[in-house]
């Protein structure tokens, strides 16, 4: 059992209540001191997309069984390019896009040790939860999108057979298999850093070449 479904179970009746309230309801902003070099997890990031982040699939159930709505995504707290006018994207990553990677950067905490296994269940949650794989956020990019600048091979595997689209370009005009060749960047101080990942590259052209009917 995690640290939170420990706490969780621990609350009385009325703080119970209280909780649930706020988790159907209420976006907190997480505050610098909570959330570390985290910078996705910023204003809009509930509890559920904390741990969709984290891969924590078992206090994911338990904050659904509480009442949260796991279709919640971040507000307007992404930081982009530093050499740019604007400095900050309109975030909405959800909870499967957080779960597979999408806005993790390398000073990250939260999630950073999680497995590609774990990953996949917190993204099998929020699938069975009704969020829509082929969602985007404020960039144009989805999970799969994510999942594929990452390097994870079988987490692009299960979000594609599970009817993740492999062509949807971003604001930019990159595809996930962009971001797996490193051609999209996204590592580094501002973003602007590539870092190839060649076997989930190969898995997105292999995908992208089979026949319709196999895939």
């Amino acid at each position: 059992m995690s640290d939170l479904a420990v706490r969780v179970a621990g609350l009385t009746p009325a703080q119970r209540k209280l909780l649930e309230q706020r988790l159907k309801k209420q976006q907190p902003y997480r505050t610098k001191v909570d959330r570390g070099n985290d910078t996705m997890l910023g204003a809009g990031t509930t509890p559920f997309l904390r741990a969709a982040r984290a891969g924590d699939a078992a206090a994911m159930r338990l904050l659904l069984k509480r009442g949260a709505d796991p279709k919640i995504a971040t507000g307007s707290d992404v930081p982009v390019d530093v050499s740019q006018p604007a400095r900050r994207a309109p975030g909405g990553i959800n909870p499967l896009m957080a779960a597979a990677g999408l806005g993790a950067k390398e000073e990250d905490t939260v999630g950073r040790k999680k497995t590609e296994a774990q990953a996949i269940e917190a993204i099998q949650v929020c699938l069975e939860a009704g969020v829509d794989v082929n969602a985007v956020d404020g960039r144009g990019q989805t999970a799969l999108y994510g999942a594929a600048l990452q390097g994870y091979d079988e987490v692009v595997r299960f979000l594609a057979s599970h009817g993740a689209k492999i062509d949807i370009k971003d604001g930019r005009g990159f595809t996930a298999l962009d971001a797996a060749e490193g051609k999209a960047g996204g590592f580094g101080f501002g973003g602007g850093s590539a870092n190839p990942h060649p076997t989930t590259a190969k898995i997105l052209r292999d995908m992208m070449s089979a026949p319709a009917s196999a895939q």
